[in-house]
């Protein structure tokens, strides 16, 4: 296969990198030795509109964190093929590019979810892990895990903000709605932010050949060439 495209999600830069034929090594530190990102083809909205959208989401939800985006990712050992990743130690998110919009977008939501819930406070951790326990009884154990029902149901409710251009919920609304206000308004990444040995990610150019080509700040993409 050809080469293809990565992107380098960090600190609200998004930098370009060269996928290789035969996949870009990322580092995940102990999580994941010898993690690769693999060449495909983005989807035809990716670089016009979904590209944006990730960007603010991952700059938004989770500043403290890396992200990467990619036409493919490595099979998952326990349920196969995914359109996302998170991981904890160091943390960073993964998300399909090869995707429809809808999907991309939606996968950058859960996985920010994954990366942000250790930051909620322990009523906000409480509320979501209660309102999440009278979902259906998934057909796997992965399905089944508590981090994996509050990661769908804020998935969902994103898209449905995102979709009204919802704003923050009243004061008679479920507490685990306001827990999920908090993390899609960047609240909890500021509080992450704000706690100590929590830092924003410094820019470290890949081992790859690397152009600079936009950041997300203020609600618009910005371009430059360096």
């Amino acid at each position: 296969m050809r080469s293809s495209t990565a992107w380098h999600i960090v600190a609200g830069r998004v930098e370009e990198v060269t996928i290789p034929a035969e996949g870009f090594e990322i580092d995940l530190g102990l999580a994941c030795n010898g993690y690769r990102l693999l060449p495909g083809n983005e989807d035809d909205n990716w670089r016009d509109f979904t590209l944006g959208k990730v960007a603010e989401i991952a700059t938004r939800l989770t500043p403290w964190a890396e992200w990467w985006c990619s036409p493919n990712l490595p099979l998952h050992e326990e349920i196969g093929e995914v359109g996302g990743v998170a991981y904890g130690q160091p943390q960073v998110g993964l998300v399909r590019s090869c995707w429809r919009p809808e999907f991309s977008i939606s996968t950058a939501f859960h996985e920010a979810w994954h990366l942000a819930e250790p930051w909620l406070t322990y009523e906000e951790a409480m509320a979501v892990q209660a309102a999440t326990k009278r979902g259906p009884e998934w057909p796997t154990d992965y399905l089944r895990r508590e981090c994996e029902r509050s990661a769908r149901a804020f998935q969902n409710w994103a898209m449905s903000t995102l979709e009204t251009g919802g704003g923050r919920p009243g004061r008679g609304a479920p507490m685990h709605y306001k827990a999920f206000w908090s993390v899609y308004s960047g609240e909890v990444g500021q509080r992450a932010l704000a706690k100590r040995g929590v830092v924003r990610p410094e820019r470290r150019p890949p081992p790859a050949p690397v152009k600079v080509i936009q950041w997300w700040r203020g609600g618009a993409i910005n371009t430059a060439t360096v």
